[in-house]
C-alpha cells in the first residue's frame, strides 16, 4: 500500500487538501471519497443533458414527419409543376397549330400546281396547240402530284432531353424521298430511278435539280459523293420557278457552298474567311438541312463533322426551294442517300 506521502492530492477544483482515494479513468485524476461522488454526480448530469438533447431532436423529427407536406420548398415545387404544365400545354397548342399550317401549305401548293396544269391543258385544247412533248410533260406533272398526295411530306417528333422524365419536343418535317429530276444538258445523266447523277468525260458546268419543292418545315437531304477530284462542285438551293442553265450560281436566287472554299448568297460568291474550310471530297457524305420556317440552310460534312450555315433572303430566293447541284469535273458522280 502506498504511503500518504506518495498518494496524489484530491483533484477537486475547490482546493481539497485530502488525499485522493479513487481514480477516474475518464479524466485520469484522483479524488477523495466525498469529491469522487460529486464528480460522478456531475458526469450523470452531463449524461442527462445528452438524453435530453436526443429527445428534443427526436421530437423535432417526429414533428417534421407529421408536417412534411408543409415543407417550405413544397410551394416552390407546386409552383414549378403548375408552370411546367402550363408551358407543356402551350407548347402542345403551338405544335398542333404548326401541323395545321404545314398541312394547309402542302395542300395549297398542290392545288396551285394543279390549277396551273388545268389552265395550260385547257388553253392547249381550246386552241388545238399541243403535241406529244406537252402530253409527256403534263403526264409527268400528274404522276408527281399523285405521288405527293399519297406520300407527301411527313412530320415527326424530335425530342430534346433536358433532364430525365421531362422532354421538350418540336416538329421535324422531312420529305418522303428526294430524287434528282432535271439537268441542264445531256453531258449529265440521271440514273437508278433518280438516285444518281453522273457526268460524262467532259469538263463543263452542269446543273442538277431535285424533284421536291420546299416551302415550309425542316428537311434533310443526304448526298454521297461517289466520284470527284475536288476541283469544283456546288451544293445548295435555288428557287423552283427559275429556268435551268449551265452556271446558275451567279443568279440572285442561288444559295450554297462550293468546294473551292466559297460561300454563295444572292448569287454572289465570297471567300470563306473562317478556319472552317469547305470540303466536299470523294467518298464524303454531306447532309443538307433546309429550315424553311427560319429561312436558313445548313450543310454538314459527316466525315469532318464541320457545319456551315446560311440565312436565305426569300425576296431573292422565294419559295418553293429546290435542291441544286452544279458539277464541273469529268466523270463526277453524286448519289442521294436515304435520310
Amino acid at each position: 500500500m502506498a504511503s500518504a506521502s506518495t498518494r496524489k492530492q484530491c483533484a477537486y477544483d475547490g482546493g481539497c487538501k485530502q488525499v485522493g482515494v479513487a481514480y477516474c479513468e475518464g479524466c485520469t485524476r484522483s479524488f477523495c471519497g466525498i469529491h469522487f461522488n460529486d464528480h460522478r454526480r456531475l458526469l450523470n448530469e452531463e449524461l442527462n443533458f445528452i438524453f435530453s438533447g436526443c429527445n428534443e431532436i427526436k421530437d423535432v423529427l417526429n414533428q417534421e414527419k407529421a408536417t412534411c407536406d408543409s415543407h417550405p420548398l413544397m410551394k416552390q415545387i407546386d409552383d414549378w409543376e403548375k408552370q411546367s404544365i402550363g408551358n407543356i400545354q402551350q407548347r402542345a397548342k403551338e405544335l398542333r397549330q404548326q401541323i395545321i399550317l404545314l398541312a394547309t401549305d402542302h395542300r395549297n401548293e398542290l392545288s396551285q400546281r394543279l390549277q396551273q396544269l388545268s389552265e395550260q391543258s385547257n388553253d392547249a385544247l381550246e386552241h388545238d396547240s399541243f403535241s406529244e412533248t406537252d402530253l409527256r410533260q403534263w403526264k409527268k406533272i400528274i404522276e408527281d402530284l399523285k405521288a405527293n398526295l399519297t406520300s407527301h411530306a411527313t412530320v415527326g417528333i424530335n425530342q430534346h432531353d433536358y433532364f430525365p422524365g421531362l422532354k421538350n419536343i418540336s416538329l421535324v418535317m422531312t420529305m418522303s424521298k428526294e430524287l434528282f429530276d432535271r439537268v441542264s444538258d445531256n453531258t449529265i445523266q440521271i440514273e437508278q430511278n433518280g438516285q444518281v447523277a453522273t457526268c460524262d468525260s467532259s469538263v463543263n458546268h452542269r446543273e442538277i435539280r431535285g424533284r421536291n419543292r420546299y416551302s415550309s418545315g425542316v428537311h434533310k437531304i443526304r448526298l454521297y459523293i461517289e466520284q470527284a477530284e475536288q476541283f469544283w462542285m456546288f451544293l445548295g438551293i435555288t428557287s423552283e420557278p427559275t429556268p435551268l442553265r449551265h452556271l446558275f450560281c451567279s443568279a440572285p436566287c442561288t444559295y450554297g457552298w462550293s468546294n473551292d472554299n466559297n460561300i454563295w448568297t444572292n448569287g454572289q460568291k465570297c471567300r470563306n474567311s473562317s478556319n472552317n474550310i469547305i470540303e466536299m471530297k470523294k467518298n464524303d457524305i454531306v447532309s443538307l438541312i433546309l429550315d424553311c420556317n427560319n429561312r436558313t440552310m445548313v450543310m454538314i460534312n459527316e466525315r469532318t463533322n464541320r457545319k456551315y450555315e446560311l440565312s436565305v433572303n426569300t425576296a431573292n430566293c422565294p419559295f418553293p426551294w429546290q435542291l441544286y447541284l452544279n458539277l464541273n469535273e469529268a466523270n463526277s458522280c453524286v448519289r442521294i442517300l436515304p435520310t
